[in-house]
């Protein structure tokens, strides 16, 4: 086999140019090979898992509340749904009050028929009124007003307003 003279005496000149086209693509197999590995390991810091029925409720994450509650989790416990998830505050609340205050109607039936159950009507219709939810009222049996909250009233207060009056 004959080598070329030209190739084997390549100038040094031209290593920094094949170095320029040849680590742009190394440097993504490489990112791509650590996002896969990250995901796989399940330890992303850009998601969150839900800890509780209520803060799945809240997230609107149906199948990670049912799995909760396959697991034993009681949905009609009170739990934390942390500040951040919903506004600036932290609630104490239970699941049908969470998918209320997180504005996810669509998930109360699914909870009911999984064993949750409204644990103060007064309670949740005064935050589906504070979150502006009314389609919620009917769910958790209340009759379906067109009545709001008021909105000279912050929405974070009314929530707490709700949460603290006995009803």
């Amino acid at each position: 086999m004959r080598v070329d003279a030209s190739v084997a005496t390549r100038p040094a000149s031209t290593y920094p140019a094949m170095m320029a086209v040849a680590l742009p693509p190394i440097a993504g197999l490489l990112v791509v090979a650590l996002f896969l590995g990250v995901e796989r390991a399940q330890v992303s810091p850009w998601s969150r898992v839900e800890a509780t029925v209520s803060e799945a409720a809240a997230g609107g994450s149906l199948a990670r509340a049912l799995a909760l509650i396959r697991n034993g989790e009681d949905p009609n416990r009170p739990s934390l749904v942390p500040a951040g998830l919903l506004d600036s505050r932290a609630y104490m609340v239970d699941a049908i009050d969470a998918a209320i205050l997180g504005r996810h109607a669509e998930l109360i039936p699914v909870l009911k028929s999984h064993g949750a159950k409204v644990g103060d009507g007064g309670r949740s219709a005064c935050l589906a009124r504070a979150v502006d939810l009314p389609e919620a009222l009917p769910m958790i049996g209340v009759p379906a007003t067109h009545e709001g909250r008021d909105t000279s009233v912050d929405m974070s207060d009314a929530i707490a307003d709700c949460l603290t009056r006995n009803h």
